[in-house]
């Protein structure tokens, strides 16, 4: 799938969630999936053999400094500046992986977003 398709599938699934994932066809969680992979982790890190719940993981917690299991806006955007990611995905974020309005991700909201289980990370 092409980027810009990704990127349309991402806009879509943000203005329309609130949507919590469940009722999301499984094309466009794989899809979520593999965009929220591809705005955090570079090219090279993808071609490990590292599983997905692996990956995930390093990521949340090179996000969630203080490994309280929350990310907040602010460590994001500290995130997303340091490995140059374009930073009005920020909101992208906060509106698709937050299920509480809470101004925080936790680790559950997101795995259950993603559809990874909490047991597995």
């Amino acid at each position: 799938m092409n980027q810009q398709k990704e990127k349309n599938q991402w806009k879509k699934a943000v203005k329309t969630n609130k949507l919590k994932l469940k009722i999301v066809s499984k094309t466009t969680k794989t899809a979520m999936k593999k965009i929220f992979f591809n705005m955090v982790v570079k090219r090279d890190d993808q071609e490990s053999t590292k599983s997905t719940s692996e990956t995930f993981l390093e990521i949340f917690f090179a996000i969630d400094k203080d490994h309280d299991e929350e990310i907040t806006k602010n460590q994001l955007k500290r995130y997303f500046e340091t490995n140059h990611r374009d930073d009005h995905l920020i909101e992208n974020w906060m509106n698709l992986f937050q299920l509480k309005n809470t101004n925080r991700l936790s680790l559950e909201d997101i795995c259950e977003h993603l559809q990874l289980h909490i047991g597995d990370v």
